[in-house]
């Protein structure tokens, strides 16, 4: 018996042990992660104050340097149809603000770019025996801002160079002449960055960018950098011998993150030293993450909370054991409580409450990155009489499979389905047009349709059907969220008065 009690005792310290061991470790992860995301806010935010430094900069050399008379009387001439008096402007236009470019030159502008209104490169400071290519295709800054005639800014790859460009309409007389571009290196970036924040920085582009839009005799600017096989640097990024070092011990590890093109960051040691190392993925003019910021910082932060936790493992192991237990019930009962505030209790999917907080988040999303918002709603036919024919019991598990028809009937991760009250339903679809929210709702409607949930009440068949009203806000017409939801609602009731078991929309105009 004694070797028997003493076998469990020692079972039982195993698996308590093991249960500390994983309480303590994911405490570790967790303070971890939240020290990383507080390193990524900081650079995150250190970057966005020197880039919006630069825009004033920028916005001053424009006003005061180019938008002058002398120099828009020369930008004039520069639309001439005859190409005599075009090149003529050029080298006015190169004499007169070549002494302008060098002194900005020395404030790390890279580039001062004229383009003429059909995007054609007119003058390149940084290059000016090149000039008479079609930039519409590869400059989506100019062709916005010729196009739109509003300023444009943010990352982008050009023929010859990258960089953060801040892109200017000419107009004089309310003629459009063109335009301007004044942008700057990653190097003039980490300058600003590292003077007044004092860490180390570097810069990776990816080389498919640099493939799709650099002139094959400026490739030669780019070498294959040493934290990816898929990413460059410009050749005159210097990288010290530390910094490589720690590149190259990150290769593998850091792959399929940057794939991911998510900021992140990772502990490492190179023997001497600790450091923390982050990768910002840089958005390019278009919205696609093309490049990263790379920031190495000494901290040995992460090796503290190493340190502790070891520390924890060996003086508490008893005591953290009870604190484990108490922590592992409390976060049940939490779990429990979140998972009954959010979903419908019948259904198993989110209630309205859940759904009103979401379709608020989804549509303040939506209008910032000007993404079509879809929202579905659904009914069931007849269902009361379906409840007052078969029983509320029967109502109850008829419900159940409409809302699985609906979960199995939504792709995508980001789409989202609720119980909106009673027999209604709700589908939340995010960057979805209103074609695609159609496809989506027919496609509900069939899969409920095809359950063939026999109801000899139904109108429209002798099965369970749904009538489904649909609506969609986009950026040329922004409605509040909760318009959305009332004009898929009228959509609805559309769709009803028509006869059910069919889709019906309504834009908000009707």
């Amino acid at each position: 018996m004694k070797i028997i009690h003493s076998y469990k005792l020692v079972l039982l310290f195993i698996i308590l042990a093991f249960c500390l061991v994983f309480s303590l470790n994911y405490v570790l992860v967790q303070k971890q992660e939240r020290y990383f995301q507080y390193k990524i806010n900081e650079i995150d935010i250190s970057y966005n104050v020197i880039i919006d430094s630069y825009s004033r900069v920028s916005q001053i050399v424009f006003h005061e340097i180019v938008n002058q008379p002398e120099v828009l009387k020369i930008i004039k001439n520069a639309n001439s149809s005859d190409e005599n008096i075009r090149n003529g402007s050029r080298q006015k236009l190169l004499r007169k603000l070549t002494p302008v470019y060098q002194r900005l030159k020395k404030l790390n502008v890279r580039q001062l770019h004229f383009h003429l209104p059909d995007n054609t490169s007119f003058l390149r400071f940084h290059k000016p025996s090149k000039f008479g290519d079609d930039l519409t295709d590869v400059r989506y800054s100019i062709q916005q801002t010729n196009s739109q005639l509003k300023p444009f800014s943010g990352f982008e790859e050009g023929r010859i160079k990258n960089g953060f460009r801040y892109v200017f309409p000419i107009i004089s007389s309310n003629q459009h002449m063109g335009s301007v571009e004044i942008s700057l290196s990653f190097k003039a970036i980490k300058q600003e960055m590292m003077r007044l924040f004092g860490k180390e920085y570097g810069f990776i582009i990816s080389q498919n960018i640099v493939n799709q839009k650099v002139f094959e005799s400026e490739k030669s600017n780019y070498k294959l950098s040493d934290v990816s096989d898929v990413y460059l640097y410009e050749k005159q990024e210097e990288t010290s011998k530390t910094h490589s070092k720690i590149n190259k011990l990150l290769k593998s590890e850091i792959a399929n993150k940057l794939l991911e093109k998510s900021s992140f960051a990772v502990s490492k040691s190179d023997s001497k030293d600790e450091y923390i190392v982050i990768f910002l993925p840089v958005a390019n003019v278009e919205g696609q993450k093309v490049a990263y910021i790379i920031s190495y910082d000494k901290d040995d932060t992460i090796k503290k909370y190493y340190f502790e936790f070891y520390l924890s493992l060996f003086i508490g192991i008893m005591g953290l054991l009870v604190i484990y237990f108490l922590t592992k019930k409390l976060t049940s009962a939490y779990e429990t409580i979140k998972r009954q505030a959010i979903l419908d209790a019948l259904t198993e999917v989110p209630n309205r409450r859940y759904f009103s907080e979401r379709v608020l988040t989804e549509f303040n999303r939506s209008k910032r990155q000007q993404q079509p918002l879809s929202v579905i709603m659904c009914d069931v036919d007849n269902f009361k009489a379906y409840n007052d024919t078969y029983g509320h019991g029967n109502g109850d598990q008829c419900l159940k499979k409409i809302a699985q028809a609906l979960k199995e009937s939504i792709k995508r991760p980001v789409d989202f389905c609720a119980r909106y009250g009673g027999e209604e339903f709700v589908v939340l679809l995010p960057d979805t047009g209103l074609d695609g929210a159609l496809h989506v709702a027919e496609r509900i409607r069939s899969n409920v349709e095809d359950m063939k949930i026999y109801h000899e009440k139904s109108l429209p068949a002798k099965v369970v059907t749904l009538s489904l009203g649909v609506t969609t806000s986009e950026k040329d017409n922004l409605f509040s969220h909760e318009e959305l939801v009332k004009h898929a609602d009228m959509a609805l009731y559309m769709a009803k008065e028509s006869g059910r078991n069919q889709t019906k929309s309504f834009n908000g105009i009707e």
